[in-house]
């Protein structure tokens, strides 16, 4: 790549650093891919630089980080170009998995979870207060209570 001057090439490295921030020696050789001591120079003074530095600031408040993230076709290249590579299968079926989900070939299913609260009435029985019943009107007293007990909450008065 041809610049006009040096201010031009660290905007240029300030953008492509911005792309892959952890591989500033690739930034540097694609800017100058022909040219390994100028290279060489890029990666170690203009990481830090201070209008290096600016430039990124100044396009990370105009456009925000997510601009420099990658798109969705590069994350999807970036998947089967590891998958090809993979070394055995079980991780290249993992990485064909999550190609195949990036990419959208995975139909989710439509899943609705409902956290609303239910109303549950518990049923209880509630011994009455006999004394002295015979077993028959104890139990007669019994049934009717958890007939009531059981019907609609509405209908009970």
């Amino acid at each position: 790549m041809i610049f006009e001057n040096e201010k031009e090439q660290k905007e240029k490295f300030a953008v492509l650093l911005l792309k892959n921030p952890n591989n500033a020696y690739d930034v540097a050789c694609r800017l100058y891919p022909n040219d390994v001591s100028r290279s060489m120079f890029i990666f170690n003074h203009w990481q830090s630089d201070p209008y290096v530095e600016e430039c990124q600031d100044k396009l990370l408040e105009e456009f925000g980080e997510e601009h420099f993230l990658p798109t969705k076709a590069e994350l999807a290249r970036e998947i089967w170009d590891r998958a090809k590579a993979a070394y055995d299968d079980d991780s290249f079926t993992k990485l064909m998995r999550l190609y195949a989900d990036v990419l959208g070939y995975i139909k989710k299913s439509d899943v609705n979870i409902d956290n609303r609260q239910m109303l549950v009435s518990p049923k209880i029985m509630i011994l009455p207060a006999i004394e002295q019943a015979s077993e028959d009107v104890w139990e007669n007293c019994l049934k009717e209570q958890q007939r009531s007990l059981t019907l609609d909450p509405a209908s009970r008065s």
